[in-house]
């Protein structure tokens, strides 16, 4: 369960597509071209759900344009017989295939054709031709294809077709091995009490956190997000107890100064109205002015909750500098996800345009350059790639990515002794770089040195073993021996290691852009110098707090002796408050008046009562801090509050993002697990207030 959850945190950060989306374009040029053939064989949109085996249209002239598979896929549609066995239908549903062969798009709206006919094997062909075409392209993510294919694997476990669920989920693991998703989704289908199908997926999302630093990055992101929200939650919830227990207080003598045409209650109510108009000058000032008011009045058991919740205030800062660390390196348009798409993704010239454009941005950034390289290999240009790569090595020659890229770029270019040289430097400053190994071996084979070139493969292979074998699997199982030219190497991604070290460090952005992200939440302070002025008030707060609050001195409020309500020497008679007074003064019957000042006294007491049970039954261990209830006690509640619902945020950001609603089965079952703890504490308020009710009937 912990490692589920784990992925399932992991998915919230890279769930969504950056834009622009690597085949997006293509898919939408296929159906355009396969609707305007459906208009000319007669077939409407209407008539879709009635296409299957044996499904007549209008003639279909075959087309001139042996690009185009629509026509030969009706013709062999229209055939009587069993499409399986039917010579003609056979002939024509290869050919359509053959004719979408180099067209991704138009092979998967092909695939996409075979499926609603009802032709799972035709489909499950034109599958394994895109994934042709995707490795060859030098790509490793289609996300377009991958989302799609994990939808229908979910429409199919919905359905209850379990085996056909698992089969799109296994070719959505052909376009992005990896996508968190995938496993969670196969959890999902097969059920988290399913051990035998759960585990390995479980070891699965092990493997790919470990392997992969954009899946750690999304990991540690929404982690330090949801430990933020935790502790700010844990916050409001030691306020929440400490603001009713103490407001009258802090505000009982601002009320005093307001007209006496007012009742006692109007001007509480007031003066009230006057602080919550605090809020207006943004969160934090308002949230400071509490701490302000209500410090004086905290009493010793309450003091070391206030300054735990003060000090979790401090942290706003860090969340905010932490929050824009994850953010530049994770924006779509910044030099490190545009270098991931470049290595991950086959060439689009809606990316390329982008890459180009941050090139010229950021001249002095050598990972933009490098990517800009690279993209230029998938395209088919070697020569292109050359003067960002100089450009690169002057700025930082003896980086990893850098030198592996320089040596596939002369490899592609046919300088091959130039890209031994590139890729040995590789292995001299980063022994356990296993892409410069690989490459060097693929060098090998070239130069009919088969010996060395085994050599150094099985050091790439000794190095990351999953990782290596799964490559050479994959190009043997689709291309036998004749492995693609973007195939033959492997291209420059970092380790985690050296992501963690060296690239996160270097673009997760400064204080500028931090104080651009806090924008002018307090007055218009920079978020350093907000920090600072943190510190200030602080220190100005512990030091009225010792030098004059905590000062033996006649308090000028007090408590009323039978009500508990705030009095100031302007409206107290003696120990009592005027309401008080009035009730009792007349009575001159002594057990009368014990009666009614009892009556009084229980009275207050149920009301504490009622708002402890209230505090408590809308945020559990907010209504023990009210009472003053033991440190251990209150404090353990409210955070154990703070976790749950800081994870209901967390699933509620995620219940409706995409794509991470192909597991929402997963994010129901957490919301139910969740919920039980509310349950119960809604209960038990509920039982308490009766039970209160019912003495007060007595």
């Amino acid at each position: 369960m912990p490692v589920m959850v784990l992925g399932f945190i992991c998915s919230l950060a890279l769930g969504s597509a950056a834009q622009p989306i690597f085949w997006e374009s293509e898919i939408a040029l296929a159906l355009e071209s396969r609707d305007i053939m459906y208009l000319q064989a007669g077939i409407r949109s209407t008539e879709f759900s009635k296409m299957e085996p044996g499904y007549h249209s209008p003639a279909v002239p075959l087309s001139p344009d042996t690009t185009t598979p629509w026509p030969y896929f009706l013709k062999g549609l229209s055939n009587s017989g069993d499409v399986h066995d039917d010579a003609d239908a056979v002939s024509y549903f290869t050919k359509a295939i053959a004719s979408a062969e180099k067209y991704p798009g138009r092979m998967w709206v092909l695939s996409v054709e075979f499926e609603r006919c009802g032709l799972r094997d035709w489909q499950e062909k034109c599958i394994k031709k895109l994934e042709q075409i995707f490795l060859a392209s030098g790509a490793q993510a289609a996300p377009v294809i991958t989302q799609q294919l994990l939808y229908k694997a979910v429409k199919m476990s919905g359905k209850g077709l379990g085996e056909t669920g698992e089969l799109y989920n296994s070719w959505a693991s052909w376009f992005d091995k990896d996508d968190i998703l995938i496993h969670l989704q196969a959890v999902q289908s097969a059920g988290v009490l399913s051990l035998t199908k759960v585990l390995p997926r479980l070891q699965d999302i092990v493997d790919d956190i470990s392997s992969s630093w954009k899946i750690q990055l999304g990991l540690v992101k929404n982690i330090c997000a949801w430990f933020f929200t935790f502790l700010f939650i844990a916050m409001a919830g030691i306020l929440l107890g400490l603001g009713p227990k103490y407001f009258s207080w802090a505000l009982h003598l601002p009320s005093e100064r307001l007209p006496d045409v007012f009742a006692p209650k109007a001007k509480l109510f007031l003066a009230l109205l006057v602080f919550a108009s605090i809020a207006f000058l943004g969160q934090l000032a308002f949230i400071w002015c509490f701490f302000f008011i209500i410090w004086r009045f905290c009493d010793s058991k309450d003091k070391p909750l206030a300054m735990i919740a003060l000090v979790l205030f401090l942290l706003f800062p860090l969340s905010v500098k932490l929050g824009d660390m994850f953010d530049q390196v994770l924006s779509p348009g910044g030099s490190v996800m545009l270098y991931k798409k470049a290595l991950d993704e086959g060439y689009y010239h809606q990316l390329d345009s982008c890459i180009r454009a941050r090139t010229i941005s950021n001249n002095a950034d050598y990972l933009i350059h490098t990517a800009s390289a690279l993209y230029s290999l998938k395209k088919g240009d070697p020569s292109a790639a050359a003067p960002h790569l100089q450009i690169a090595q002057r700025l930082f020659r003896n980086n990893p990515a850098v030198l592996v890229a320089t040596g596939n770029t002369l490899f592609y270019g046919g300088d091959l002794a130039g890209a031994r040289g590139a890729y040995q430097e590789c292995i001299s400053l980063y022994p356990s770089y296993e892409p410069a190994f690989f490459n060097l071996g693929q060098y090998y084979f070239n130069t009919m040195e088969t010996a060395k070139g085994m050599e150094y493969i099985t050091q790439a292979t000794k190095l990351n073993p999953g990782y290596v074998n799964a490559f050479i699997k994959k190009n043997d199982e689709c291309f036998s021996k004749d492995w693609p030219p973007l195939r033959q190497l492997m291209a420059p991604d970092f380790s985690p290691m050296y992501f963690w070290s060296n690239i996160f460090p270097e673009y997760c952005g400064t204080w500028n852009t931090a104080s651009q992200r806090f924008g002018g939440m307090f007055f218009g302070f920079s978020l350093p110098l907000y920090g600072l002025l943190s510190l200030g008030l602080l220190a100005i707060l512990l030091m009225m707090d010792s030098l004059v609050w905590s000062k033996a001195v006649v308090k000028k409020v007090t408590a009323c002796k039978l009500c508990q309500s705030i009095v100031c020497r302007k409206c107290k008679r003696g120990v009592i408050c005027k309401t008080c007074f009035n009730a009792t003064q007349q009575i001159r019957n002594e057990q009368i008046r014990q009666r009614i000042m009892s009556k009084i006294q229980s009275r207050t007491v149920r009301f504490r009562t009622f708002t402890a049970i209230f505090l408590n039954m809308f945020f559990p261990g907010s209504g023990l801090v009210y009472r003053g209830a033991p440190l251990y006690q209150s404090l353990s509640l409210v955070a154990t509050t703070s976790i749950i619902y800081a994870t209901y945020i967390a699933l509620f950001r995620a219940t409706f993002n995409f794509p991470t609603w192909t597991v929402q089965g997963l994010i129901a079952q957490a919301y139910l697990v969740l919920a039980v703890y509310n349950i119960f504490f809604f209960g038990q308020g509920l039982v308490k207030g009766f039970r209160e009710l019912t003495k007060r009937g007595e």
